[in-house]
This record gives C-alpha cells, sequence and structure tokens, in this order.
C-alpha cells in the first residue's frame, strides 16, 4: 500500500468504519452495502479469511460489487499506522489470540493500539 493511500481515500467519505479481525469480511461487505457514503476497512491477519468477501466487493456494480470496502490484512500489531485516528467507528466481533488479549486489556500496548484507531470522538464497539 502506497503510503498515505488509506488517508486520501478516507477523505472522500464522511466517516469510516474499521472492523478489526474481521474474519471472514462478511460484516464489512454487509456495512459497506447498508451505508454506501461511508468507507468501510476490514482488517484481519488472515488473507485467506477474507479472499472471497474481497472478490465480492471487487465486482462491477452491476454485479454486485461495493467500492466503499477495503481490506487489509494485518494483525493489530502490525496494522498500518495510517489507520490511528482514522476511524469513527472501530469494531471488534469474536477476538481471539492476541485481539482478544488486547480487546479485554491483558495487553495494555495492544488496547492502546486499538483505541489509537478511532478518530478524537470516535467508538470503539467490542
Amino acid at each position: 500500500m502506497e503510503p498515505g493511500w488509506l488517508v486520501a481515500r478516507a477523505a472522500a467519505f464522511p466517516s469510516v468504519t474499521l472492523d478489526v479481525g474481521a474474519g471472514d469480511g462478511r460484516f464489512a461487505l454487509q456495512r459497506a452495502a447498508e451505508h454506501p457514503h461511508e468507507l468501510v476497512v476490514a482488517m484481519d491477519s488472515s488473507h485467506d479469511g477474507m479472499r472471497e468477501s474481497s472478490s465480492r466487493a471487487a465486482r462491477s456494480p452491476q454485479r454486485g460489487g461495493l467500492d466503499n470496502v477495503i481490506f487489509v490484512v494485518a494483525a493489530l500489531e502490525a496494522a498500518p499506522l495510517e489507520l490511528n485516528g482514522l476511524a469513527s467507528l472501530v469494531t471488534v466481533h469474536f477476538p481471539w489470540g492476541t485481539l482478544l488479549d488486547a480487546a479485554i486489556g491483558r495487553d495494555r500496548a495492544g488496547a492502546a493500539h486499538l483505541a489509537a484507531m478511532a478518530a478524537p470522538g470516535g467508538l470503539l464497539r467490542l
């Protein structure tokens, strides 16, 4: 990903939702379809898990594609710094492993990193 690309893309939208630990990416697809004026970023450490959703989003609009969703392959501890302060809503569904440790505060550095992704006044929904 080119430096600054994600921030520039997000600037074209009034709000951004970041789904951390996106798994198969279905939540991101649904959110993007229901909120077409919002950018939805799905982030997960497994590319394989998001492959089908990413392919569906890349289809033409006539075939159900969505141009307001982005898939990022990264673990929380290796997330692009561009995500910091970007999202008006950060969601975490069914965390496990290091993401679970961060979500429940057992890993303070991970929890701080997760919270840092929310824009000022943004929400973190677990």
